[in-house]
């Protein structure tokens, strides 16, 4: 059984992360079932979530495309971004702040870690 939420709430939050002056965002994959009859090729599905210090928004998509970081983000999102750099982030008209995992992965000191 899948029950679609969708109400003032979830859309505050939504519109509370896309206005917010920092924000961090992730995404991470899972498997995914089609019970509901929307995914009948069984992609792996994504698991998107935006940060800020007051709120937190979720987000399920079978996608980890820069689509994906839009819907997440807001179509027009230009503040500052704390992520791992991942590339559907990177496109965004926006100040990047990579996370420290990201700081670290993309050092040339990674293995002395």
């Amino acid at each position: 059984m899948t029950i679609k939420i969708r109400n003032r709430s979830v859309e505050s939050a939504q519109s509370y992360v896309q206005s917010a002056p920092q924000v961090g965002a992730d995404e991470t994959g899972f498997k995914q079932g089609n019970g509901d009859g929307k995914n009948p090729q069984q992609k792996k599905a994504w698991l998107w979530v935006a940060v800020t210090k007051l709120v937190s928004y979720f987000q399920v998509t079978l996608s980890r495309s820069r689509e994906a970081s839009k819907s997440l983000l807001g179509e027009n999102f230009q503040e500052i971004l704390n992520s791992d750099r991942y590339g559907a982030h990177t496109k965004l008209n926006n100040v990047h702040d990579r996370s420290w995992v990201g700081a670290i992965a993309q050092s040339p000191l990674q293995n002395q870690v």
